[in-house]
């Protein structure tokens, strides 16, 4: 807080707003512990001498709304401590006071100085003064009497509209009588100290007050026009009465809006509090408003003409749409709940953006971010169909972020096409997955079905369940893979005997015998074990080799062309059959050829 008040002499029970800050980083800071702190007071006395106060423990307050009670202090938030002051710092005798709070603890903590104007405002010891008029310029004539062209209202103040009231020092107590003042001397500003309801429109005048030093200080607006005018550092309640369109909107700068209804005009630097509304079919702008400083607010969108709300901090309710267009912008931290009161119109929100809520019924919400940024989305049935909607295309124009956070199981029903990376860690139920390009993976789990019509790249393949492979089987040579399952069907493989690894007996229950290939590994599975047990590479392939080496060599020749067989030793059992060839390579079909060397398999 900064600036310097004016203070009656004699005030009781003042309560002002302080705002604290780390000494080390300049930031408000919030959190504190109150009793750490002291306060004192300085005074300069109408006799010029400087009294020093003694210093004094702050206590804690039991929450914003309690009695008064001097040198208490509560958090209102982002920085900001009621303070309730002693009475002793606006007793009659002295022109000006100020306090000092101090971090009796640690020192870490700074507050910006208050300093009071104190004056004669309740009509004592007014000043022997007739002025009828002052010669030369005008304007400066009322700067000169009005400090700098303000009309001073206080609500402890005089009920007067005649010199001097109206001035700093002697203001007046109702805006009725400031506005009578302003309206003599050609005047448009007004000071405002105290607790105010609007009795009358107040179109084209400034508003301005001490920067809410008494939470109990408001300006009801009751129902009254305050069109083209501005309103500064003021807490602004009740209804307004503006007309529409943009030639009527008020101006609010650094004011807290609670519970403010039909508010038609531009926001900047101030808070938005309790329930409060925008006039149907009127125009809200505003940013950089702290929601819910003082109170939750929930914001009545109805049906605007123009509503953008730029950089909210804090959590705000937007509820009652039911037409028009909106856009939000959220700041990083905070966070929207959008009710199920709104059914029509449009909401855009734009990123970054915090935490949404979207509990909508036939508002459509358009949410935009930066790539960079993940949305969290939570709601009830209704927001989940209308997410659905945008998803599958029928209800909007569809999500683009880097990465969705879902919190629970996601069913998705209709097709996913995927350009990039998809990884799932929690549950979700796919009606059908379909992948017509690569899929490259670490490692795949599969415990139901997948059909896959391209390629499928993976370190690491697990199937728990009975899969059927109807396409090519591509499989590296020398494959010792375990397979745990059951392969039912194989119509056609290549490089199938590195198939085989360490199959064990019956996991193949059918091979394509049609295929060379299957049909060699079958000869090898069934011939070159010792016992007649199923073929395993890792154990059977030595003793094989010694079967062939000791096998003898007969030359059948009823077999067009002539085969030699390999019969195992001492038995009729043919291990395996070789054609013969002349040494022109041709199959020899009689005794006229030149017999060549056989070759050793």
């Amino acid at each position: 807080m900064k600036g310097t008040i004016s203070k009656k002499l004699g005030s009781t029970d003042v309560t002002i707003q302080v705002r604290l800050y780390d000494a080390l980083t300049g930031s408000p800071i919030t959190g504190v512990t109150v009793t750490d702190l002291d306060i004192w007071f300085i005074r300069v006395e109408t006799d010029e001498d400087v009294t020093l106060s003694a210093k004094a423990d702050i206590t804690d307050l039991t929450s914003l709304v309690v009695a008064h009670t001097a040198n208490g202090m509560y958090e209102i938030g982002y920085g900001y401590y009621r303070l309730d002051l002693h009475d002793d710092i606006f007793a009659a005798g002295a022109t000006s006071a100020s306090i000092i709070i101090e971090d009796a603890a640690s020192a870490t903590i700074l507050s910006k100085s208050v300093d009071f104007q104190l004056t004669y405002n309740d009509g004592n010891a007014i000043p022997d003064v007739n002025v009828t008029s002052l010669a030369g310029d005008t304007a400066m004539a009322t700067r000169f009497m009005f400090n700098g062209g303000r009309v001073w209202c206080d609500d402890g103040g005089t009920n007067s509209t005649t010199w001097p009231y109206g001035t700093s020092t002697y203001p007046t107590d109702t805006i009725a009588n400031a506005k009578t003042i302003a309206d003599a001397n050609n005047l448009n500003r007004i000071h405002l100290h105290g607790d105010f309801d609007l009795a009358a429109a107040m179109e084209h005048y400034s508003l301005v007050g001490d920067g809410h030093i008494d939470v109990a200080d408001l300006l009801d607006i009751n129902s009254q026009s305050v069109e083209h005018s501005t309103i500064e550092k003021l807490t602004v309640t009740g209804i307004g009465a503006n007309a529409t369109g943009i030639a009527n909107v008020t101006f609010y700068d650094l004011c807290h809006l609670y519970a403010h209804t039909n508010i038609h005009g531009l926001a900047f630097n101030g808070s938005i509090n309790g329930a409060c509304s925008v006039l149907d079919g009127g125009i809200f702008k505003c940013r950089d408003l702290v929601c819910g400083a003082l109170s939750a607010c929930t914001l009545t969108l109805n049906a605007p003409a123009v509503c953008g709300i730029m950089n909210i901090k804090g959590s705000l309710t937007v509820a009652g749409m039911d037409g028009g267009t909106a856009s939000i912008s959220m700041a990083r931290g905070s966070s929207l709940t959008i009710t199920s009161s709104c059914t029509s119109g449009t909401l855009t929100i734009n990123g970054p953006v915090g935490d949404i809520t979207d509990n909508s019924n036939g508002t459509t919400v358009v949410i935009t971010t930066d790539e960079s940024d993940a949305i969290k989305i939570s709601g009830d049935e209704a927001a989940a169909n209308n997410l659905e909607a945008i998803l599958d295309g029928t209800g909007g124009t569809g999500i683009k972020v880097n990465s969705i956070e879902n919190t629970g199981t996601t069913t998705l029903t209709g097709a996913v096409a995927l350009s990039s990376t998809l990884a799932i860690t929690g549950a979700s139920t796919l009606a059908s997955l379909s992948i017509t390009g690569q899929l490259d993976a670490g490692s795949v789990v599969i415990d139901a079905g997948m059909d896959i019509v391209g390629a499928l790249s993976a370190n690491s393949l697990l199937i728990d369940t009975t899969t059927t492979l109807t396409g090519a089987v591509a499989m590296p040579a020398g494959l010792t893979a375990d397979i745990t399952g059951t392969i039912t069907t194989v119509t056609t493989a290549t490089n199938a005997e590195a198939l085989i690894g360490s199959v064990t007996s019956g996991q193949i229950v059918a091979m394509d015998s049609g295929s060379a290939t299957i049909a060699g590994m079958l000869n090898k599975m069934a011939s070159d074990t010792a016992d007649g047990s199923t073929f395993d590479a890792a154990t059977d392939s030595d003793e094989a080799r010694a079967k062939l080496q000791r096998a003898d060599k007969v030359i059948d020749t009823t077999e067009t062309p002539w085969v030699v067989d390999h019969k195992d030793e001492g038995t009729e059992t043919v291990l395996m059959s070789k054609t013969m060839k002349n040494t022109g390579g041709s199959d020899i079909t009689s005794t006229n050829n030149v017999l060549g060397r056989l070759e050793q398999e």
